[in-house]
């Protein structure tokens, strides 16, 4: 996540909360142990920009997939 995301991920309780570090480059690791699911797409697609999938390789397809797919409805894809 980018670093202004800090305040909303740090109020928040996750399920399947395992950490939040921060990176060498000021970017937070939300660390969460869940099932991949349509659910948690969409969450992380509500996030745009501030968020990217690192794994499992399977959200991050998903996530990719569906990102360029927007772009490509809106011509920039």
């Amino acid at each position: 996540f980018d670093p202004g995301s800090e305040q909303a991920l740090r109020s928040r309780r996750w399920p399947g909360y395992q950490g939040l570090t921060v990176g060498e480059d000021g970017r937070l690791h939300l660390e969460l142990e869940v099932p991949v699911t349509p659910e948690i797409k969409s969450w992380v697609l509500s996030w745009g920009s501030l968020a990217e999938v690192l794994e499992p390789a399977e959200l991050r397809a998903m996530v990719a997939a569906e990102v360029l797919e927007a772009a490509e409805r809106y011509g920039t894809g």
